[in-house]
C-alpha cells in the first residue's frame, strides 16, 4: 500500500458574546460522509499557512477575522485509509477572533454550522481529535484572556483584538491601507506623529477582554 503526506490548514473562529467565548463550528462534508469540525482545507498555489487558512474560513463560511494567533499554531496529525492509499495527515490550525455572528455557508461542502458555547461544541463535533483540539483552545484562551484587549479604529467603528501593541498595530495598517487609504496618504508628518503618540495612550488604556 502506497503511502501519502497530506496538509490541510484552519481557523477555529471566536467571537465575544456576553461576556464569554462563542466558537464556530461547521458540519463538513466530505468524500467519504459528513462529520462536525472548524474550517479548514488545501492550502493553493505558493500560499503561506496563514493565507490558506484565511482563505479556506471565508470560502467555507463567510467569515472574516480581526486577529489571528499565527504565533501559537495548534497542529494535529492522524492517518486514514483511502482506496488503496494510506494517508498520513497533518492539519494546522490558528485561533481567530472575529466580530461577526453571520456567515455564508458554501453549500457544496457544508451542510450546517452555528456558533457554540464550548460545551455545546464539545457535544457537536464528531471526532475525539476535535474534541482534544477544542479543549487545548480553551485551555489558551484562558491564559491568553488576562493580555488581549480591544481597540477601536479611529476612523470607523470597526474593533480589533490582540495581545500586544504589535499585532493591533499591524491589524490597524492593513484596515487602513484598505478602508483608509486616503487618510493615510493626506496626513502631514507632524499629523503621523500625533496619531502614533494618540495611539501609544489609547494602547495603554485600551480595556482588556
Amino acid at each position: 500500500m502506497k503511502t501519502e503526506q497530506d496538509y490541510s490548514y484552519g481557523v477555529v473562529p471566536i467571537r465575544r458574546e456576553a461576556g464569554e467565548w462563542k466558537v464556530f463550528v461547521l458540519h463538513q462534508i466530505s468524500r467519504a460522509n459528513t462529520y462536525w469540525t472548524f474550517p479548514k482545507g488545501h492550502a493553493e498555489g505558493d500560499e503561506d499557512a496563514k493565507s490558506a487558512a484565511l482563505r479556506e474560513l471565508a470560502e467555507e463560511a463567510g467569515i472574516t477575522v480581526v486577529g489571528l494567533y499565527t504565533n501559537h499554531p495548534f497542529e494535529h496529525s492522524y492517518e486514514f485509509i483511502y482506496e488503496d492509499t494510506r494517508v498520513e495527515k497533518t492539519v494546522t490550525y490558528f485561533v481567530g477572533v472575529t466580530n461577526e455572528s453571520e456567515f455564508t455557508l458554501q453549500p457544496e461542502e457544508v451542510l450546517e454550522a452555528r456558533w457554540c458555547t464550548f460545551d455545546e461544541a464539545r457535544v457537536l463535533l464528531t471526532y475525539d481529535l476535535a474534541k482534544k483540539l477544542l479543549d487545548e483552545v480553551q485551555v489558551f484562551l484562558k491564559d491568553k484572556q488576562s493580555t488581549m484587549k480591544n481597540f477601536s479604529c479611529y476612523n470607523c467603528d470597526s474593533l480589533f483584538q490582540a495581545e500586544t501593541r504589535e499585532q493591533i498595530l499591524d491589524m490597524l495598517y492593513e484596515h487602513y491601507l484598505k478602508y483608509h487609504q486616503e487618510a493615510m496618504i493626506s496626513a502631514t508628518a507632524d499629523e503621523k506623529r500625533a496619531w502614533m503618540e494618540q495611539f501609544e495612550k489609547d494602547w495603554l488604556e485600551a480595556p482588556e477582554l
